[in-house]
């Protein structure tokens, strides 16, 4: 258990779930016997809420061009040339007779 008051920082934390599992406990601990800490732990909450609440009602939406234009451009980055469509295909159909010939040349440059 914690024997002194909560920093404020880690009443944030706790708010937000980022302390390892025995902090928590304890933060939660406290809480429980601690009447300050509550008060600061509730003041703290409802500026998160109102911060949320805020951050959503000043949500904008791309505009409909700028969407399209994004999606173009992924699109197009994402498909290929049709050249280097082709070089995927052909690359084992040339890749394994070229690899066949210089191996049967050095087996039989050895022998």
């Amino acid at each position: 258990m914690i024997n002194e008051h909560v920093t404020t920082d880690t009443l944030v934390d706790y708010l937000h779930r980022e302390l390892a599992p025995e902090d928590d406990a304890a933060v939660h601990a406290h809480l429980a016997a601690c009447r300050a800490c509550t008060v600061a732990y509730e003041a703290e909450a409802r500026l998160t809420d109102q911060l949320c609440s805020n951050a959503r009602a000043e949500e904008r939406e791309l505009p409909p061009a700028v969407v399209a234009r994004i999606r173009s451009e992924i699109a197009q980055q994402t498909q290929p040339a049709w050249w280097r469509q082709l070089t995927l295909v052909l690359r084992p159909t040339v890749g394994f007779p070229v690899a066949a010939v210089l191996v049967l040349a050095v087996v039989l440059g050895f022998s």
